[in-house]
């Protein structure tokens, strides 16, 4: 029984499972520069340019790293809902809207085929230009299964079998994507003045049985291209 007036004992903290193992995926950066390479040439042939590159980084909520038991012990921590202990998560967030029949092309490593995960997805959602997790408008995503081979169609090699390359566009419209168009996200289409936040998820490393690493993950990038009538 604890006597008045005296200082509650602190909450334990959730045991972890280490999610580091020292084994990264940078070994595959050089294939994905040569996945991004053939996306700015196919680019060019369609007349588009290369408006913006944004790298996605590790999700943070109120500073920490999201993952599940983050948003348990650090209670200044906000804005958690769904995330998970078993995923490590990647964004990029706050992209202006596309505009004049504009894409984007999110290049990334498939990590079920580098091991460090045993299913992952990438993902696009429209949100207004105030407001939280609970104010998205509507998104899309597309899993590892689906996406893998993707970056063949730029990188026509075999070393560009471990990275993906998925086209945005708004869906609703003339630019939606193509009845034909395999590996393309149709991003939800809106009047309302909006941005747009890409997230890349792994989940549960099959070595450690928790969710990878975020930084041990490559990153993924989003390449914004234009056409050039729209420059």
């Amino acid at each position: 029984r604890r006597a008045s007036g005296s200082t509650p004992a602190p909450l334990a903290t959730p045991l972890r499972r280490q999610r580091s193992t020292g084994r990264t995926e940078q070994y595959l950066q050089s294939e994905a520069e040569d996945v991004e390479m053939g996306v700015l040439a196919w680019a060019t042939e369609q007349g588009l340019f290369l408006k913006e590159r944004v790298v996605m980084s590790p999700m943070l909520r109120d500073g920490v790293k999201s993952n599940g038991t983050e948003c348990i012990t650090n209670r200044s921590t906000a804005g958690c809902f769904e995330d998970t202990d078993d995923c490590g998560y990647l964004v990029a967030g706050s992209l202006s809207a596309l505009q004049g029949g504009g894409i984007d092309v999110v290049v990334g490593s498939n990590s079920w085929r580098s091991g460090k995960a045993v299913y992952g997805s990438v993902g696009v959602y429209t949100a207004p230009l105030i407001g939280g997790q609970a104010a998205v408008l509507g998104g899309a995503a597309m899993n590892s299964a689906e996406y893998d081979g993707s970056a063949n169609r730029f990188h026509p090699s075999k070393s560009a079998q471990p990275i993906y390359a998925v086209v945005t566009r708004y869906g609703g419209d003339g630019s939606a994507c193509g009845a034909t168009e395999k590996w393309c996200l149709n991003a939800t289409a809106t009047d309302k003045a909006h941005k747009l936040t890409y997230v890349s998820r792994a989940y549960l490393n099959p070595k450690t049985q928790t969710g990878p690493d975020a930084d041990e993950l490559l990153a993924p990038v989003v390449l914004r291209l234009r056409p050039f009538l729209y420059v």
